[in-house]
């Protein structure tokens, strides 16, 4: 199925993540993404990293002892390798995207209400405590000629003028000569807006003032307009936050829903209301408090009191099996084909279908799987966050399977220790593996044949991070396991473990931040992660980089496959690459021409016999 058409979505389908989907906090007041490709939240309790699939909070760090949990965060930016994160009580922010360190920069116990950024500086704005300018990890706070700006609501930066707004409706501007920090500013008043203001947005070299009362336009002559938004007999009222433009189109982020509009002489014509229906909807938003939008490679990212998310584009030229299945544009975390079946974990939950009569199968909502793994007694078994799950596929009705769920207990050594599992994964011999998210991995002792659901489990204190992924084996009968802070060499022999290496970037790794393990059909070892692609090559014990100067322009991978030509295909944030093993040369489809469906951009391979008749199934990491 090939399609070319490219304009913006007229009616919008959403995706929505919160409690259920993991997100710690539901109330999302700003976002952001990092120079790796993660999306930060800043929420009322703390901010939260989503990589499309899962959400992490940072911990304390256990070097500075600062923490982020517990402050309801008002402004977020990433700038470099840091995310710049603006709290109600604790100041200004930084944490480290390489380290995962976290510093606190200048004042504690201050309210730093918005962060903005160019390439060159990073501004913080206090509500009642001045700005600061952050250049090269170096602070200097701003001095004006004037009392400082009180009550900031807004910070903007248009080339060299940055606009500060007031809560009461006051608009300042000053310019910032970066290469002499110490100086005292010329503060402008320029303006005032008969209403407060909750935000201002630069947007085509022209500032937008979000009010409670609606939107104000400053042109280029600080001549201020006030947008009139239509139809005229239109009777709700607007408080505005936030808004964004999308090529002609503007999204506008209201406590009445979110407006699609169309700007013409001060004048935002309505053509399409958002408002929240019911929960989960998949037409409509969850809330119709929108605090803050985001866009970034087609995808629109709502803030309210979910994290909602709409593809504003659609630009598919691969064929989508889960259209078939009316389930509007899904995230699909794992797939499974087991010539007879085809097994799906998305976001609308578990899919069964039969091969053989594409038009029978069934859809379990309940079941947020994240791995698929097949046994010798020819059970699937499936991961979810909930535990893990087998179903016998003889003779298996798609409409009543039946679903046998494997003991978790924290206080039986036999059983799994933990239902938040990460993957599932048959080794060479046959033997089932489940990985946890932080509480180890466990190998299946027993039989589902003969009810005994027995494992051992084995701690994952001797890897370099405790949080688990996946693992992989190769021909050695060597176990390699991803983790969030490095890849490990084990073996498990009589059911003991033995670790043989933690690696590193002193062994080649280009980065600790293994994503995933790939062995292709002549047994090399390739790692994904957040630098680029990596191959083990066993004569050095050493790892083998390629990354943007060979070609990989996006280095950024979290999945690996291989089609029947022995080419490897790798998922990234910029869409799919192709690699040939021999020549040591990438090709890159990029998400232009890849199908899009919602979210980030992991892809996870179904099948690929051919380039021309390909199979691909989107993950939404």
């Amino acid at each position: 199925m090939f399609w070319s058409f490219n304009s913006l979505a007229q009616n919008l389908v959403f995706d929505h993540y919160g409690l259920n989907e993991g997100l710690p906090q539901e109330t999302i007041h700003c976002i952001t993404k990092d120079e790796h490709g993660f999306l930060w939240l800043g929420t009322s309790d703390g901010i939260v990293r989503f990589d499309g699939h899962d959400f992490w909070t940072p911990l304390p760090d256990k070097k500075t002892n600062v923490d982020i949990a517990g402050y309801r965060i008002c402004a977020i930016n990433s700038h470099k390798n840091k995310v710049y994160i603006g709290t109600g009580q604790n100041g200004l922010l930084t944490i480290n995207t390489d380290t995962e360190a976290i510093k606190q920069i200048y004042l504690s116990n201050a309210n730093c209400t918005r962060i903005a950024s160019n390439n060159t500086f990073v501004i913080g704005a206090y509500y009642n405590k001045g700005l600061v300018v952050i250049k090269d990890n170096t602070v200097v706070p701003l001095v004006f000629d004037k009392e400082n700006p009180n009550e900031v609501s807004g910070l903007s930066i248009i080339n060299k003028t940055t606009y500060v707004s007031s809560k009461n409706g006051s608009i300042y501007s000053f310019q910032l000569n970066t290469k002499t920090l110490n100086q005292t500013l010329i503060l402008q008043k320029i303006c005032e807006v008969p209403s407060q203001i909750n935000n201002i947005v630069s947007i085509d070299n022209t500032l937008f003032i979000c009010c409670n009362t609606g939107v104000y336009k400053l042109d280029n002559t600080s001549k201020l307009h006030k947008i009139k938004i239509q139809p005229k007999d239109f009777s709700e009222g607007f408080k505005v936050n936030d808004l964004i433009k999308i090529e002609d189109c503007f999204f506008v982020a209201t406590n009445s829903g979110l407006l699609k509009c169309y700007l013409k002489d001060n004048v935002f014509t309505i053509s399409k209301h958002f408002k929240a229906n019911k929960k989960y909807d998949e037409y409509t938003i969850n809330s119709n408090n929108v605090y803050t939008l985001f866009y970034d490679d087609d995808l629109l990212y709502i803030g309210n009191i979910n994290l909602d998310i709409a593809a504003i584009k659609h630009n598919p030229v691969f064929e989508q099996p889960t259209d078939r299945f009316n389930l509007g544009d899904p995230s699909v975390f794992a797939v499974l084909d087991t010539k007879e079946y085809l097994f799906i974990g998305s976001s609308s939950g578990l899919i069964i279908s039969d091969n053989r009569n594409p038009d029978n199968y069934k859809i379990f909502p309940e079941y947020r799987v994240r791995s698929f793994t097949k046994d010798n007694e020819n059970h699937v078994w499936f991961a979810t966050d909930k535990g893990a799950f087998a179903i016998l596929l003889d003779n298996l009705n798609i409409n009543t399977p039946k679903f046998i769920k494997l003991p978790v207990s924290p206080k039986n050594s036999f059983t799994l220790p933990d239902e938040n599992l990460r993957s599932v994964y048959t080794d060479n011999n046959g033997n089932v593996w489940v990985v946890t998210y932080n509480s180890g991995f466990s190998k299946f002792v027993g039989s589902i044949k003969y009810n005994d659901l027995k494992f051992i489990n084995y701690s994952s204190e001797a890897f370099p991070s405790l949080f688990t992924l996946s693992m992989i084996q190769d021909q050695n009968s060597n176990y390699w396991m991803c983790t969030q802070k490095g890849l490990s060499q084990f073996k498990i022999e009589e059911n003991q473990f033995k670790l043989i290496k933690n690696y590193d970037e002193t062994d080649g790794l280009v980065t600790r931040g293994v994503l995933s393990s790939f062995i292709d059909t002549n047994e090399n070892l390739w790692i994904a992660s957040r630098k680029g692609l990596n191959k083990y090559i066993p004569e050095l014990n050493r790892f083998k980089f390629y990354g943007k100067r060979n070609g990989l322009t996006n280095a950024f991978v979290y999945n690996i496959t291989e089609d029947e030509n022995k080419n490897l295909w790798l998922s990234t944030n910029g869409g799919l690459f192709s690699f040939n093993v021999l020549e040591e040369t990438f090709a890159n489809y990029s998400l232009k021409m890849v199908f899009k469906a919602q979210n980030l951009t992991l892809v996870l391979f179904l099948k690929i016999p051919t380039m021309a008749t390909c199979i691909l199934e989107v993950l939404m990491v």
